[in-house]
């Protein structure tokens, strides 16, 4: 049904130079079934047994997620060190890299260090 609804494969255009060279933009599209089989075996995960550190960084302009079930589980996740920061420069999904969101490349690791600097105490 997937390959009759979008073909044997699914690809698109790079959106910049680095993305055309580095970036995987094509692949079959009966690979569409194992992702969507990873994302029912998420939802089905018990969160709130995570006693480790966790950082979920997201983007307000996310596309791809829904922000409220992130906020929903994020709820529910164990862990005693938890954050949810929305770095606030990333272009969409992809909150950081130079590939899709280097503006926000340096916010992201400055959070990221000072959450696994707090995280070690």
């Amino acid at each position: 049904l997937v390959r009759a609804l979008e073909g044997e494969y699914c690809d698109w255009g790079a959106a910049n130079e680095l993305q055309a060279r580095y970036a995987t933009r094509r692949f079959k599209s009966a690979a569409l079934i194992t992702m969507m089989s990873a994302v029912a075996l998420g939802r089905r995960a018990r969160v709130e047994s995570i006693a480790v550190p966790v950082l979920v960084a997201f983007s307000g302009r996310d596309d791809v997620v829904s922000l409220e079930k992130v906020r929903q589980v994020f709820g529910r996740i164990g862990s005693e060190k938890k954050a949810m920061v929305e770095i606030d420069s990333a272009a969409g999904h992809v909150v950081a890299g130079d590939i899709s969101s280097p503006a926000s490349t340096p916010e992201f690791v400055q959070i990221l260090v000072s959450f696994i600097d707090d995280a070690l105490e």
